[in-house]
């Protein structure tokens, strides 16, 4: 069985056998993928923002610290598409999706405390419509 025969570029034996190969230019190439490390989101949209669906309460399932300090391995899901996805990340943007999900946090947490009062205002009202009307007895609080 014969091995394909795949391009290469860079500096084997392989590539140097091959007419017409520019190796400035094959090193350049190598040279420009070895920084084009994702240090941040190109979208300015933020790690909250989905980008199939554009909510913003992507949240984040797993993390952990990379070998380069100041970047994190980030795991995130969209809980209304379910896209997922993971990718590497620097302290700025890290803190950014932090602070969105402490803003959604905050947010979430004022919405349930006005769900709260507006159920323990009905509930009081209908228990002063019963009284008035006379319909509670000590019946109603025998254990």
């Amino acid at each position: 069985m014969r091995a394909p025969n795949y391009p290469v570029l860079g500096f084997s034996s392989t590539a140097r056998q091959i007419p017409g190969l520019n190796r400035r230019f094959a090193c350049s190439i190598c040279q420009d993928m070895h920084k084009a490390s994702r240090i941040e989101t190109q979208a300015g949209t933020g790690l909250h923002v989905c980008p199939e669906c554009s909510s913003n309460l992507v949240q984040p399932t797993r993390w952990e610290q990379t070998a380069k300090r100041g970047h994190w391995r980030l795991w995130r899901r969209c809980p209304e598409c379910e896209w997922r996805c993971d990718g590497i990340h620097g302290e700025g943007e890290i803190d950014a999706f932090d602070e969105a999900l402490d803003d959604g946090a905050e947010a979430l947490a004022g919405q349930l405390a006005e769900f709260e009062r507006e159920c323990m205002r009905e509930i009081a009202d209908a228990f002063t419509t019963a009284l008035a009307a006379d319909l509670i007895t000590a019946d109603d609080f025998r254990a």
